[in-house]
């Protein structure tokens, strides 16, 4: 057996049904570590961990969690949602403690619009042709514990969240990240993203990357 089938052995990738504080305190970890340092000051504590609780409370977004089977401990994540806007209603139950960080911490809301508007003209011509959709979903972060990057894991977590939204009839999906966020970048590239344009916030600017399923040209 070799050093990376026994790697391989040790984790598995399951969706996360019911988060625990543990659960949400692993992820929140790894999304802090994954991140730009310049946009992770403007986020206050707490804010990403509130984010999730209340959007997977509400069933606004699903989680597909990386865990070693001996320990449990949660070693990466991938945050998805079919619903466009999830984050306006998983804010707007607390909103005196969301509104105003969701405006000045986050992309500009605008850009969510103006992302699914850019993957709707990027695919326009076959979808209309064919009377369907523009694609909904959206891949919100992902993110790998440190000493298992380079090993494959970030792909498996993107074909589980594939595969999850093809058998729920979905045929695409956007994805945001800064623009200077070179890893992220490099990395939706190399999982057949393409770049359908770029959008202006308050903490610079955003690539909004557009991937449609296969079967689905």
């Amino acid at each position: 057996m070799t050093g990376s089938h026994v790697i391989r052995e040790m984790y598995s990738i399951d969706a996360l049904r019911a988060p625990s504080k543990r659960d949400l305190d692993s992820i929140a970890r790894l999304y802090r570590e994954s991140i730009p340092q310049s946009f992770l000051a403007r986020l206050r504590p707490g804010f990403f961990e509130r984010l999730m609780e209340s959007a997977l409370k509400r069933s606004l977004v699903g989680v597909f969690v990386l865990r070693e089977r001996l320990s449990g401990e949660t070693a990466g994540f991938l945050v998805h949602s079919r619903a466009h806007g999830w984050m306006k209603k998983a804010v707007s139950a607390r909103p005196a403690v969301f509104a105003v960080e969701l405006l000045k911490n986050l992309f500009n809301p605008d850009a969510w619009s103006y992302a699914f508007g850019a993957l709707h003209a990027k695919s326009r011509g076959s979808d209309e042709e064919k009377g369907g959709k523009s694609p909904a979903a959206e891949m919100f972060a992902i993110a790998v514990a440190g000493q298992l990057r380079d090993a494959g894991w970030g792909k498996k977590l993107v074909e589980a969240f594939e595969k999850r939204l093809a058998e729920e009839g979905g045929d695409g999906y956007i994805i945001m990240t800064l623009a200077d966020n070179a890893v992220g970048n490099a990395f939706y590239k190399k999982m057949g993203a393409l770049l359908c344009g770029t959008h202006e916030s308050p903490n610079g600017a955003v690539n909004v990357y557009c991937k449609k399923l296969s079967g689905h040209a």
